[in-house]
């Protein structure tokens, strides 16, 4: 059986704490809120994220259908985490919406599960 939790250990790690750096961020510079919503973190967190977790799935012998399921965690964990912050930050007023903060994070869901099939291309090409 491939081993999710040492493949998935340190992205998911690295992506609640980039998440919450960025949130802060986002609060203590409104400068930055507005490039942080204008999806620079998707390159800079989903992508290398989703590699990452991808290549080292690959590296404790998984196949192609545990680097697709490591995909789909690192996209869930992103959901859980953008529903989480946003469901905080709103809940007092009352105007969160599950379905647009999903239409939000599909971005990351797709980057995510993209960077696991391009790690997991690294890791087979490469010479063991």
């Amino acid at each position: 059986m491939a081993e999710y939790w040492r493949a998935l250990k340190y992205p998911l790690l690295v992506w609640l704490v980039t998440d919450s750096v960025f949130t802060l961020l986002g609060y203590l510079v409104p400068s930055f809120a507005t490039i942080n919503d204008a999806g620079v973190t998707t390159i800079i967190e989903a992508l290398p994220l989703g590699a990452i977790a991808g290549y080292k799935m690959i590296q404790l012998k998984g196949n192609l259908f545990h680097v697709l399921v490591v995909g789909i965690i690192t996209g869930l964990w992103c959901v859980f985490l953008g529903v989480t912050e946003v469901g905080m930050v709103l809940s007092p007023f009352g105007t969160y919406n599950f379905f647009d903060q999903w239409v939000y994070t599909y971005p990351f869901f797709t980057a995510d599960m993209i960077g696991a099939i391009i790690g997991a291309g690294f890791a087979v090409t490469r010479k063991m």
